[in-house]
């Protein structure tokens, strides 16, 4: 059984590959690996990365700045309920205070009517 690695342009893996299971669909850009490497490598993919014929170990800096031009994460579901729970809270309470504006003018209309 031949382990196989594969890198995008810039260096970072995109996927790993096995002949008995993909056979001839492994990418021609991909490189053998042994088994030690393939574990190594699956197991911290984001850690590595190919610098020219090598595979190394990501710098510190090189982590910390892909951390930083990452997409922020989307806010979780549970987030998104408190956001529309506190619209609900005051969209409720805008309602309330214009209906006790109306009964106040309905209030005042009647008390100036009937005078």
């Amino acid at each position: 059984m031949q382990y196989y690695v594969d890198f995008a342009s810039d260096g970072n893996i995109t996927g790993f590959y096995v002949d008995t299971i993909h056979g001839e669909d492994i990418p021609e850009s991909a490189l053998p690996i042994d088994t030690e490497d393939w574990h190594k490598l699956s197991q911290g993919a984001g850690r590595y990365k190919l610098d020219g014929h090598e595979i190394r170990e990501k710098t510190a800096e090189e982590l910390a700045g892909e951390q930083a031009s990452a997409p922020p994460l989307p806010p979780s579901e549970l987030e998104v309920l408190r956001k529309e729970n506190a619209l609900l809270k005051a969209q409720l309470s805008a309602q309330s205070e214009r209906s006790d504006f109306i009964e106040d003018v309905i209030s005042e209309m009647a008390s100036q009517l009937y005078k």
